[in-house]
């Protein structure tokens, strides 16, 4: 499983490549919408985190810190992760740049879900993920936080079937 910033970034290189903008409500709608195909096609999870429910759709929450401070303006860079590391008297902050685990099998995988979602805005995908019957909306009417994994792969499956 990939973590959510790597996919994230993956998405952000794209938008950058292209002068496409990308809000954070953007990015966390093609993050779900990876994980959700990528989940249809392998009944594997694509990424380690979990989506909550949103207001305005399936939000990971470290994604949406990690990107709030541009509002709903478009994401200029790539995000970063920081960690502790323990060193010989004390500890150090570690700045990483989490990039794919599995590039070679994930990367063409994001950039055909790029290619069907770039053209939307981020109300456009949030509404998407409103539909009767969607993850999002059969979480929030069963009053539950987090979606969970198996609802998104069996509604992703059942529209890769139909």
């Amino acid at each position: 499983m990939e973590k959510a910033l790597a996919v994230a970034n993956a998405f952000i290189n794209f938008a950058l490549a292209e002068n496409i903008e990308v809000t954070n409500m953007k990015l966390q709608k093609l993050v779900f919408f990876a994980h959700g195909w990528y989940m249809a096609n392998t009944s594997k999870a694509l990424i380690e985190e979990s989506f909550k429910v949103c207001k305005w759709g399936p939000v990971i929450p470290s994604l949406y810190h990690r990107f709030r401070d541009y509002g709903s303006n478009n994401i200029t860079s790539i995000g970063f992760s920081y960690s502790l590391e323990k060193v010989e008297h004390g500890y150090i902050f570690k700045k990483e740049t989490p990039f794919l685990k599995n590039p070679t099998e994930i990367m063409p995988f994001l950039k055909d879900v790029w290619e069907v979602y770039k053209n939307y805005t981020a109300i456009q995908l949030s509404n998407i993920t409103y539909y009767e019957g969607s993850p999002w909306y059969t979480t929030a009417q069963q009053g539950l936080e987090t979606i969970d994994n198996k609802t998104i792969c069996n509604y992703y499956k059942e529209k890769l079937n139909s």
